[in-house]
């Protein structure tokens, strides 16, 4: 019986010890779940302050923001390139610099004997000559010393010019577009940025275009010529100045 006993106590022994290691095992399982959810909470929190304009070496570029490009300066003004968007790029750009965030300038510039125009413009088209007031960058937007600031002759802002090198120069792997003509060169050029592996940012409201389309406004044309860019390139993102705002 004494034998039956301790069998019984040993049997009573070994249950609360399974069953205590069973709580353990229980409980450590718990804890694993616990940590797994709390991972997955902060990945989250990361994921949803994610933005290309944030997480990246951004660089700004400002496109074309000269006199000549000035609503009825010439006869390649921008009817959308009036006080109003100078004001909001010059806030843009006053951002970034805040942010610590590099600004590129890129400045269409023609040759006076116009030997580095495109092919078939009118020879009495005159427009961002070199060293005219209408080519300078518009007084407002006027770069800081340690802007860099690039001549283009073509829509494509990369065209044997400096661009690349300059972008390379900064690290730059995003870039934040803004400037005119939406439907010219801000759209060639971030179309060539992309090409070289850029992530793009486009500023809604601080770009302008021009329409040429009979029924369609400049405004229509504007906000066409961006989200069709923003849909057709991976990645890319379309932004209002505000919204860049609270992801710098």
């Amino acid at each position: 019986m004494k034998m039956k006993r301790r069998d019984i106590s040993d049997n009573r022994f070994s249950f609360r010890k399974r069953k205590a290691l069973n709580v353990q095992k229980k409980t450590n399982i718990v804890f694993q779940i616990l940590f797994y959810e709390k991972s997955l909470i902060k990945n989250c929190k990361i994921k949803s302050n994610d933005n290309e304009a944030n997480k990246m070496n951004s660089t700004l570029l400002v496109i074309d923001m000269q006199n000549d490009f000035r609503k009825g300066a010439s006869a390649y003004s921008c009817e959308m390139l009036d006080g109003e968007l100078i004001k909001r790029v010059k806030q843009l750009i006053e951002l970034c610099r805040q942010k610590n965030i590099p600004v590129v300038y890129t400045q269409h510039t023609i040759k006076e004997d116009k030997s580095n125009a495109e092919n078939g413009e009118p020879a009495d088209v005159r427009a961002c000559i070199q060293g005219t007031e209408g080519w300078k960058i518009i007084n407002e937007l006027e770069p800081k010393r340690k802007d860099n600031i690039v001549l283009k002759h073509r829509a494509d802002g990369f065209f044997e010019s400096k661009l690349a090198e300059a972008l390379k120069n900064l690290n730059a792997d995003a870039v934040i577009v803004c400037g005119v003509w939406t439907n010219n060169c801000v759209r060639a050029t971030a179309e060539a940025a992309y090409a070289r592996n850029y992530k793009i940012v486009l500023v809604s409201d601080c770009c302008g275009a021009n329409s040429f389309v009979e029924g369609f406004t400049s405004e229509q044309v504007n906000d066409f010529t961006l989200k069709e860019l923003k849909e057709r390139t991976y990645d890319s993102q379309l932004l209002t100045l505000d919204e860049l705002k609270n992801v710098l």
